[in-house]
């Protein structure tokens, strides 16, 4: 552990935290070992024999009221809110709020899932099995992948096999899902995606809806794989939050959720410190959507015709 000050933004005065430092950084999205640097899990400090975690220290310092916070998390930035809801990147539309307990808040963000759904139909599963293991379905921040029972994600995958069949136009042309699919060089990357099902995550009081958009990555040039893979419980990494800002009220046992463009939040603080005052927020915006060049690299303290050329 080392410890080093935080800044929050409007802040002058500054949060003193502990922050635990990882031996090896493997650089595997799969395999990678959770390291929990920050760590802001469930669990109390004192239960988990750890530091206090970012949010329990801006509590106890008088920074924040309310032992919760907010996490938006895009394709290529986020941000990370100890005090209220990420409001101005959200998109139409309602939030909704998981209602859980004390217990399941225990040792993760628990919660209790009521069914599991592929193209609105729903996965032949008895989700009661849940739980039985380890571990109540939970969300975890730090995990880069979703990982299903065994049992349910073959139920899932027969599903979406099932929905790929039912047309022609479905999963990129293909009759079966797999964990990897080819974008014909012909497609365009909207269309391929748009071709494959949401999968639904039904919570008796709210239903969170992972687009296809969020659940696969580009590995290589045109070859799509999904952020799933088989694991003892059912956990949902933080790909199932992508594009969604979501609350943890650690006091409340709740987890709320909202569609939100989080990324566009780094976009913002790009356009923010742009050292050119010529380029405004709008036009810098623009710019940065509609380039070809997917090489180019912002650097701040080059001057903007340079950096320009």
């Amino acid at each position: 552990f080392v410890a080093d000050f935080v800044f929050l933004e409007g802040e002058t005065r500054p949060l003193w935290k502990v922050i635990g430092c990882a031996d090896e950084e493997l650089g595997k999205l799969r395999f990678q070992p959770a390291d929990g640097v920050m760590g802001i899990g469930a669990a109390a400090h004192l239960q988990a024999g750890t530091p206090p975690n970012l949010i329990e220290e801006s509590v106890s310092q008088g920074l924040t009221q309310r032992n919760r916070f907010f996490l938006c998390l895009g394709h290529n930035g986020g941000r990370l809110s100890l005090r209220d809801w990420n409001s101005k990147v959200h998109l139409s539309g309602t939030k909704q709020v998981i209602q859980s307990s004390k217990q399941l808040f225990e040792t993760q963000y628990g919660v209790l899932v009521a069914g599991v759904f592929v193209g609105g139909q729903r996965v032949e599963y008895d989700v009661s099995r849940l739980t039985l293991g380890a571990l109540p379905p939970c969300f975890d921040t730090g995990s880069t992948v979703v990982q299903f029972p065994e049992a349910l994600l073959n139920a899932t995958m027969d599903r979406l096999s099932s929905f790929c069949a039912g047309s022609l136009e479905r999963c990129a042309r293909q009759s079966r899902f797999s964990f990897c699919f080819d974008r014909p060089t012909w497609m365009p990357e909207r269309e391929f995606l748009h071709s494959f099902p949401s999968l639904e995550f039904d919570f008796s009081s709210a239903r969170l809806a992972w687009k296809p958009e969020n659940y696969f990555f580009q590995l290589v040039s045109n070859r799509y794989c999904v952020l799933w893979d088989i694991g003892s419980d059912l956990v949902f990494g933080a790909p199932v939050m992508k594009n969604l800002d979501f609350m943890f009220d650690r006091e409340k046992f709740q987890i709320g959720f909202v569609e939100a463009k989080c990324a566009e939040e780094s976009i913002d603080r790009f356009v923010d410190d742009f050292p050119d005052s010529k380029w405004t927020r709008e036009k810098v915006r623009n710019w940065i959507k509609g380039t070809s060049k997917k090489w180019w690299v912002y650097r701040p303290n080059v001057p903007a015709e340079e950096e320009k050329r």
